[in-house]
């Protein structure tokens, strides 16, 4: 502090200045510190999440003046309160309301600067943090919309872009059949499986999200045409469903015949006969071929039944003869 007054030559003195009050001078070389609190270096904004955005910071200093806020983004944008006077220090207080609709994707840069009385300006008087602003929702394409399939099962083809992380959720048009299963509904090509042999149109919507909260809902349609099953049959030749008696042709099992070849019982044939009857009932073969060898039993004894009696009636007619001469 000091204070001064005038004396004249013959050494009488005058009044003290300021009205004798002593002038006081302070000496300030420390220079003001400053935070910035919220929001933290590197987080992701975005309208829909979160709307505005309520900046918050700390100016600590012992004869404190004013500090600076601005906000610089992409294509020469700038936001904030700019230079604000305040001579006390303060902790933890919302600086500027940030609003975050219609801004550009990008990096956005928030600078925060302080000075005290004395002008002082240090390292730790400036702050620097980038921040993230994504408004911009996913983009879905589904390649594959509005297909008609035949078979029990299909899978999306999709293409999702976005600047961030994704998330999928699947869920059912409530128009459509319950009727049907989803491999995995967290995926974004998840595969459908119709559990019913009902022809239908199938309805699904996908939400796809990015980690700032855009979201975008697509819909997958497909048509389902059941098929029923074609069954093909051969033609048969002369079915027999009546077992026949075992023989050497056939098996000692007694299985009842129409039973398709292939299986594990086989009829012997000539390789003339298993190309011809390839496709036809094993039992019809069996009786041909039993029928077959009945008659040629049959001619084979009957030959020798006639023979018999013709020599008989031979002999018969001698002894009349013989009779006749006596």
């Amino acid at each position: 502090y000091w204070r001064v007054r005038a004396i004249d030559q013959f050494g009488n003195p005058g009044p003290w200045s300021n009205g004798g009050s002593l002038w006081q001078v302070t000496v300030d070389n420390v220079a003001p510190q400053v935070t910035i609190t919220s929001p933290l270096n590197g987080t992701l904004l975005s309208y829909i999440k979160n709307g505005t955005v309520n900046i918050m910071g700390s100016v600590t200093d012992t004869n404190p003046n004013h500090y600076y806020l601005n906000i610089t983004g992409p294509n020469g944008y700038s936001s904030g309160p700019g230079t604000v006077y305040n001579s006390s220090s303060f902790t933890n207080q919302s600086l500027y309301i940030w609003n975050l609709k219609g801004l550009q994707d990008g990096v956005y840069t928030i600078d925060l600067e302080a000075r005290d009385a004395a002008g002082n300006k240090g390292a730790a008087s400036t702050q620097t943090i980038q921040v993230t602003v994504n408004n911009t929702p996913p983009t879905v394409t589904i390649n594959n919309n509005n297909s008609t399939i035949t078979t029990t099962t299909i899978t999306p083809s999709i293409t999702a872009t976005d600047n961030s992380a994704m998330t999928y959720a699947w869920t059912m048009n409530p128009t459509s059949s319950a009727n049907i299963n989803i491999s995995d509904p967290t995926k974004l090509e998840p595969t459908f499986n119709i559990t019913s042999n009902v022809s239908g149109s199938y309805s699904f919507n996908l939400v796809v999200t990015d980690l700032a909260g855009n979201q975008t809902t697509e819909t997958f349609t497909f048509k389902y045409n059941y098929v029923p099953p074609v069954i093909t049959q051969n033609t048969l030749s002369t079915v027999n469903n009546t077992p026949n008696p075992p023989t050497n042709n056939q098996n000692t099992n007694n299985q009842p015949t129409g039973q398709v070849l292939g299986d594990s019982t086989t009829t012997p044939n000539t390789s003339s006969n298993n190309s011809s009857n390839s496709g036809k009932v094993k039992g019809a073969s069996t009786t041909n071929i039993s029928s077959k060898k009945s008659n040629k039993n049959f001619l084979f004894f009957g030959w020798w039944w006639l023979l018999i009696l013709f020599l008989i009636f031979f002999i018969l007619g001698l002894i009349r003869r013989s009779n006749k001469d006596n």
